[in-house]
């Protein structure tokens, strides 16, 4: 008993410290806040071409690093400048970018202004090859496509052969950035996770907005202090700590404990030792578990408790699942297989090209 009290004395007094932690990250969060509103241009209201393009490139630096949430606002109403200026002698990248942060904030947008790139033949011209910013930022900008928008279906095709192909002579930032989007292309991606890899791509901008990155680092930092304690709570592994948690909890850790019962009443007595090193793998991951709870609370707007909630279901969901997606999926390349009498790996790439232009 005298060990658990010392115990939660030591995890109560570096609660409090964590708490004094946050609190003075915050205030330094929202004086960064000030800066990039005020002293980098969030706010600026000048039509003029130059403004308008930096006010794009910085709402897209913003998105990126998962800080939309505390701009709004801004960013609503930057767009909507964009939107009503006459932008039409710039290049492939700004039509491009203009093209995806309008889609993504629901304006309609032609991808008709993409027509200039063509040469007669009604291909996108070669000329292109030698600009792989601007190749990028049509490949993830044709990703919000729509039926029928055929040369949006082209522009996918002809980028991501183009951005590979260059992908071994292009250096950092650049490099780390296609490499990842050809991996998942933006809109695909998790908005928080997304954010752990871009902060580190945009650090070695030479265009980066120092502010900017100071907030985004401090915004991810602040989260994880925020979280950390209550997950560490969870590697008590007793049901009768279950007291010592947040409500919104209680509910998860009895499941979690309920669960580890089921899997040493399966094993055999030989076997379970397992359950030590479970425990202790479990353990070395909460910081991910942290990680995956704040992914979900900024991709959908809601409170640890709901996201906890969610996140459980779509565990449980999952497994339900996962034999019977197994068997579907096995099916597929087995019958592609037989009827076109390829490889494994070239049925796996050519059904996979087939979902992608679904």
């Amino acid at each position: 008993m005298k060990m658990l009290e010392k115990i939660l004395a030591k995890e109560a007094k570096v609660m409090v410290e964590d708490m004094a932690e946050a609190v003075d990250m915050a205030e330094t969060l929202n004086g960064l806040k000030y800066n990039v509103m005020f002293a980098n241009g969030v706010r600026c209201k000048d039509a003029r071409e130059s403004c308008i393009l930096q006010t794009m490139d910085l709402v897209d630096s913003i998105q990126l690093l998962g800080l939309s949430y505390h701009f709004e606002k801004e960013i609503s109403e930057s767009l909507k400048r964009v939107h009503d200026a006459d932008l039409n002698c710039h290049g492939l990248y700004e039509t491009a970018l203009r093209f995806r942060l309008l889609r993504q904030q629901g304006y309609r947008v032609t991808p008709d202004v993409f027509n200039k790139f063509k040469d007669e033949e009604g291909n996108l011209v070669s000329t292109l090859k030698d600009d792989p910013k601007g190749l990028l930022s049509l490949y993830n900008a044709a990703y919000l496509r729509i039926h029928e928008e055929t040369i949006l279906d082209e522009a996918i095709s002809f980028t991501r052969d183009q951005l590979a192909s260059m992908l071994s002579d292009l250096t950092p930032p650049l490099a780390t950035q296609v490499r990842l989007f050809l991996e998942s292309p933006l809109c695909r991606r998790m908005k928080r996770l997304l954010a752990r890899n871009y902060i580190s791509i945009y650090q070695e901008c030479a265009t980066r907005n120092d502010a900017l990155l100071e907030l985004a680092k401090l915004d991810f930092n602040l989260l994880q202090c925020l979280h950390r304690d209550e997950i560490k709570s969870i590697s008590m592994w007793d049901a009768k700590a279950v007291h010592q948690l947040p409500e919104y909890m209680k509910g998860y850790f009895l499941k979690l404990i309920h669960t580890f019962e089921e899997f040493e009443n399966l094993l055999a007595p030989s076997e379970k030792y397992r359950l030590f090193y479970l425990k202790e793998a479990l353990e070395q991951t909460r910081e991910h578990v942290a990680s995956t709870v704040q992914c979900y609370m900024k991709e959908f707007g809601t409170n640890v408790h709901v996201a906890c909630e969610k996140l459980q279901v779509l565990i449980e969901d999952a497994w339900k699942d996962r034999e019977q997606s197994m068997e579907n999926v096995a099916s597929m390349v087995e019958s592609y297989m037989k009827e076109y009498g390829t490889s494994m790996p070239v049925a796996c790439e050519k059904l996979q090209n087939l979902v992608e232009n679904a």
